[in-house]
């Protein structure tokens, strides 16, 4: 009995999970959207090959890629859909790039996504300026607003906890907060993160256009 009970409930949360990932490959321009499929990928491909859930005529499937070994991680199944997506789009500029990289990295990181033509990018380190411990710091943050103004790039961050435009459908965060956010008329933008994860969670009967944890 228990064996179906736990069948039944992982079917139902696949179903779920099917519709959401159909609905978000909508939402982001249908054909330009590479889906990286690991367990229950048969099922999750026939979905997006016939847009289930959107009842959508004009339906264009997004490019999908196998991951082989979906027990490795969520790490290999994004080292797969990068590759993927250069190959398949090698002239696409991002409209958002998410920096997830050692402070020593991010002048590079944010250099080279203004030098493609991305458009916007969240920093979630904390771009902290401590030269004696970590060298080519100096000047961290000026450097980042800077190469950010030069680009015409909107930018989240440094050390922040990223942004969710719920009416969109976009999570731009590295945190597990509520999925899905109720929408509504407020939009939250705060410099704190604990503010912001405890909005999120208060279940006060509002509900979020957006919301940000914009830190710096």
């Amino acid at each position: 009995m228990k064996f179906v009970e736990r069948t039944a409930t992982w079917r139902r949360r696949e179903r779920r999970v099917l519709l959401r990932v159909s609905r978000a490959a909508w939402r982001l321009e249908r054909g330009g959207t590479v889906v990286v499929l690991g367990e229950g990928r048969d099922a999750m491909e026939a979905a997006l090959a016939a847009g289930s859930g959107m009842g959508r005529a004009e339906w264009t499937s997004p490019t999908t890629v196998r991951n082989p070994d979906p027990g490795a991680g969520l790490s290999s199944s994004l080292r797969i859909g990068l590759e993927a997506g250069a190959a398949r789009f090698p002239d696409a500029v991002a409209a958002l790039v998410l920096l997830g990289v050692p402070d020593t990295a991010l002048a590079g990181q944010l250099s080279l996504a203004a030098a493609r033509g991305d458009r916007s990018a969240v920093i979630f380190g904390g771009a902290y300026e401590i030269p004696d411990v970590t060298p080519g710091t100096a000047g961290l943050r000026s450097q980042l607003a800077g190469t950010a103004r030069s680009a015409g790039m909107a930018v989240c961050g440094a050390g922040c906890m990223g942004f969710v435009n719920v009416c969109y459908g976009l999570r731009a965060i590295g945190y597990i907060e509520p999925d899905p956010l109720p929408a509504g008329p407020v939009a939250l933008i705060t410099a704190s993160g604990s503010v912001f994860s405890a909005l999120l969670r208060a279940r006060r009967g509002f509900g979020f256009t957006g919301v940000a944890a914009a830190a710096q």
